[in-house]
């Protein structure tokens, strides 16, 4: 249902989330993304996230709720830009909302939201 994946090479947190959720999933993806980005932040430093939702309906209210109070939570962690691929405009709409923070993006283009990271990221970490 959620996988997490860090690349070291160019500091990007992947992300895959598929299926639709429960209020228990939603709880233990949320636990695991707070574990996992502080360890990603503690040992590599500012970092960027990239996020798999093609698989990932709309969710329940409740699960949607959860969502966006998780964000609120975890916006400081990564320093680099949070790019979103959605796998319909409806769900593009619903991230787009949910997902407000100034370094977030939401694409319906896997290569567009990978091109988008690339400018916005890749050369700093590079640097």
């Amino acid at each position: 249902m959620f996988d997490f994946r860090f690349d070291p090479a160019d500091g990007v947190l992947h992300i895959a989330m598929a299926g639709f959720w429960s209020a228990e999933t939603m709880a233990d993806f949320s636990s695991a993304l707070i574990v996992k980005a502080r360890e990603v932040r503690g040992r590599y430093g500012p970092f960027a996230t990239l996020i798999d939702l093609r698989h990932f309906p709309i969710q329940s209210p409740t699960v949607t709720s959860a969502i966006q109070a998780l964000m609120q939570q975890t916006c400081g962690i990564p320093d680099g830009p949070i790019v979103t691929v959605t796998g319909s405009a409806l769900a593009k709409l619903q991230a787009s909302r949910i997902l407000c923070a100034d370094n977030s993006r939401v694409y319906l283009d896997w290569d567009e939201a990978v091109a988008a990271l690339q400018s916005a990221w890749l050369p700093r970490a590079i640097a």
